[in-house]
């Protein structure tokens, strides 16, 4: 008995792309894309962290307009870990 393998989708994407974070309310922002990376990284400013709720929060602003600082979006999300 042969088993039929799931039809996959393949999208092939360059070295930059537009993505959304729609949860931010950011509907586009210029990514590197790094097939081989364990992590990501995104450029934030203006870092604040408390805690509420029992919950440690991050609350933070990005631009994600390269060079242009008018349309600054300011984010806030659980923390979940601390890096150099």
């Amino acid at each position: 008995m042969s088993r039929r393998q799931p039809h996959v989708t393949r999208t092939t994407v360059g070295w930059r792309e537009w993505v959304a974070l729609p949860q931010w309310r950011v509907g586009a922002i210029k990514a590197k894309i790094d097939t081989g990376a364990r992590t990501s990284a995104l450029h934030a400013f203006d870092i604040e962290v408390d805690e509420r709720d029992g919950v440690t929060m991050a609350r933070f602003a990005i631009h994600p307009w390269q060079d242009s600082s008018r349309d600054q979006v300011m984010v806030e999300a659980p923390l979940l870990e601390r890096r150099r």
